[in-house]
């Protein structure tokens, strides 16, 4: 089993290194915000930025790009404190080019996206650390130049399941449901 797993392994990272993948740096801005489908706490997009890596493997007119995002988000609610957090972001998104001209290409890409939160300034620490979040966007790159839009939806919980947010007017204890909604604009530059 060991030596299938070592083969495996080989063969992953030839192919990767005959696909000739280019690397690159990001930043850009995000707008997130909690959706709660119950309660009378609502939450509003606000903004934070990202700053990151990627890697763009290419086979053909596909490519899968996995990322290492440093991401500030933040969170403002009706009946709360502004709240933000300090989060590592590994999205690892496959695309395909719909346009392909030249020195400049429209892209579409999908995939999962695993998030850390590594500080925030809630006391009661209400936040689950480990998120998994679905992500989908559209890019565009002109030479080495990259622009990425895209969206992404925790698929667990943002907060965890044993926290009351509020007490509702028959003094009834009230937990969420919330899930983090992402929007973010990327710009890049491709080194290789």
């Amino acid at each position: 089993m060991k030596k299938v797993v070592i083969t495996a392994l080989f063969v992953c990272a030839a192919v990767v290194c005959s696909a000739l993948p280019n690397f690159g740096v990001k930043a850009g801005a995000n707008f997130s915000k909690f959706s709660v489908s119950k309660g009378a706490i609502e939450y509003s997009f606000q903004p934070g930025f990202d700053l990151g890596f990627f890697a763009r493997v290419k086979f053909n007119k596909w490519y899968v790009q996995p990322e290492l995002v440093y991401s500030y988000q933040s969170n403002k609610s009706n009946i709360q404190n502004h709240y933000h957090s300090h989060n590592l972001n590994v999205p690892v998104l496959v695309g395909y080019k719909v346009l392909d001209v030249k020195m400049t290409n429209v892209r579409v890409f999908l995939g999962p996206e695993f998030n850390y939160v590594l500080s925030d300034n809630n006391d009661l620490n209400f936040r689950n650390p480990a998120n998994v979040m679905g992500s989908a966007g559209v890019g565009f790159d002109i030479a080495m130049l990259t622009i990425d839009l895209k969206y992404g939806y925790t698929f667990n919980k943002a907060i965890k399941d044993d926290v009351v947010l509020y007490e509702d007017v028959n003094d009834k204890a009230v937990k969420s449901d919330a899930h983090n909604n992402v929007f973010s604009i990327h710009l890049g530059w491709k080194f290789l």
